[in-house]
């Protein structure tokens, strides 16, 4: 274990401090347990001193203390010092600051999510969910591509497709060791996500494009849509310019497209589609939420404002630095709080991703 060395100035500041509080101590103990003695007074030594002269001779337990706590006098000192050099000054005296920094912290979270979330759309049911909904049909071919978004195979295919499911586990298997070495516990995190998500029976697809812009996952509540995605794959500092034209994030290895501005014309497009064609959930929530592992950006002071403006959240888990970001748990916890979403909800939802993966 690597010991913690002192400066010679600090030691010596230790010391006195040490001196002082050892002046105070023991002035206020001797004179409360042994009779009003002054350890410091010069008069009530010379009486001791007296007393010695004259054959004093120990007899009561009390007389036996005074001299053995005379006798601890100077290693209770050396003890108090080091007691006085391993104390967390630094620590007790940021209390008050950490106190508002964390209250600071915890205030720019909940801006920063309630960028995207905001309130969720009332539980009651919309006036237009009084119309009988209208019943979606899929196509088979259609419910076998909404089974592998939601992670789940065909029975009666799985026979027929035996070597690409072998071959499918091998890439899949790549691509979480790419990830391990690449991006820490990425692969882990969603996985961890959509356990929580079933678990509490919400409804998610993995994997998928929706107007070109790659989304991990999405959740799908009575009253709200999430649509999930991770940030950048390298590790960097980000300066975003996401109302620039184009739009950027600046790297010290230069500038990389917006992740975030493409996700506000996806919304569009899900929410354009509901409209058209499945009125009955035009009105339900979209949120686009993206979850940063990693890296750092520099300028939540303008980055902040933007989401809000565009609700659009981000946040962090893993090695992401960013303190003004709220943490993914939130969002989780958030999500697997709402009621579970309705089948006829999940088709709507699932068609309509199906059709604008298309696009």
């Amino acid at each position: 274990m690597k010991k913690d060395k002192k400066s010679p100035l600090s030691l010596l500041f230790f010391a006195l401090l040490a001196a002082v509080i050892f002046y105070f101590a023991t002035g206020m103990l001797f004179r409360h347990f042994f009779g009003g003695f002054d350890l410091y007074s010069a008069q009530h030594w010379q009486h001791i001193l007296g007393k010695w002269k004259s054959g004093f001779v120990l007899r009561t337990t009390k007389e036996y203390l005074f001299f053995v706590a005379l006798l601890a006098l100077i290693p209770g000192y050396f003890i108090l010092l080091f007691g006085v050099c391993r104390f967390p000054f630094a620590k007790v005296l940021m209390l008050p600051v950490d106190y508002f920094r964390n209250r600071k912290k915890k205030e720019l979270e909940a801006r920063s999510l309630a960028a995207a979330i905001g309130p969720l759309p009332s539980l009651k049911k919309n006036a237009a969910s009084k119309k009988p909904a209208k019943k979606i049909r899929i196509s088979a071919e259609n419910l076998n591509r909404i089974n592998q978004l939601r992670g789940k195979t065909d029975p009666s295919a799985a026979s027929k497709k035996e070597v690409r499911q072998e071959e499918s586990s091998l890439e899949r298997a790549g691509r979480f060791l790419a990830q391990k070495s690449e991006a820490g516990n990425q692969f882990d995190l969603w996985e961890t996500i959509a356990e929580k998500f079933e678990k509490s029976g919400v409804f998610i697809l993995r994997q998928m494009k929706i107007t070109s812009v790659s989304f991990d996952m999405v959740a799908i509540t009575q009253n709200a849509m999430f649509l999930l995605c991770s940030g950048p794959e390298k590790d960097s500092v980000w300066e975003t310019a996401d109302e620039a034209s184009p739009a950027v994030w600046k790297t010290e290895n230069g500038d990389i497209p917006s992740p975030i501005v493409p996700m506000i014309g996806a919304k569009k497009a899900l929410r354009d589609y509901l409209a058209q064609h499945s009125p009955n959930y035009s009105n339900i929530g979209i949120y686009c939420c993206m979850i940063l592992d990693r890296g750092h950006i520099s300028n939540t002071d303008v980055f902040i404002p933007f989401l809000e403006k565009n609700d659009i959240s981000v946040l962090k888990a893993g090695s992401c630095q960013t303190e003004a970001l709220p943490n993914s748990d939130a969002l989780v916890e958030l999500i697997t709080s709402q009621p579970e979403s309705s089948q006829d909800m999940n088709d709507a939802v699932a068609v309509a991703i199906l059709d604008l993966m298309t696009v």
